[in-house]
């Protein structure tokens, strides 16, 4: 952020929430990458694949999510095969769902954890290929291990 830059300002031109961008900017653990992440996106009640659809919008590009690389909570795939997935998963489908392209064979349960607005606390960070090194150390560093890549932009 420039010197004198208005948080809302600069939250409002990339769809962020001014609360979180005003906290990144104060978090030394994200000012440390020797070379810049591209974006970071706050995963909350729009589902993984909701925010990773606001990230790629902004960039006008598009995104690959290698599904197996993404993790859960020990009991959460076992919990939705049983049938208890939120109904807000079924409303964000439902709202973006349209520009989502899902790999053949991907379940309605598998589709409902994608889309599960409980994802609150992740973070997407796109950074350029040659980067990836350097940022998952720095978040292995600040105790962020389980840290990986899950895709990649295209």
């Amino acid at each position: 952020m420039e010197p004198g830059a208005s948080v809302a300002e600069v939250a409002r031109q990339h769809g962020l929430n001014a609360y979180m961008v005003f906290q990144w900017r104060g978090d030394p653990r994200f000012g440390e990458f020797e070379r810049p992440v591209e974006s970071q996106e706050p995963v909350t009640g729009f589902g993984l694949s909701g925010h990773l659809l606001e990230m790629v919008r902004g960039s006008e590009c598009s995104a690959r999510l290698d599904w197996v690389q993404v993790s859960f909570l020990a009991e959460a795939r076992a919990l939705a095969e049983d049938g208890h997935i939120t109904g807000a998963s079924g409303r964000n489908w439902m709202s973006y769902g349209a520009e989502v392209v899902l790999a053949d064979g991907f379940s309605e349960v598998e589709r409902g954890l994608l889309t599960d607005p409980q994802t609150s606390g992740g973070l997407l960070v796109s950074c350029a290929p040659e980067a990836q090194d350097d940022v998952l150390a720095l978040f292995a560093a600040h105790g962020f291990a389980d840290a990986c890549v899950i895709g990649e932009v295209l």
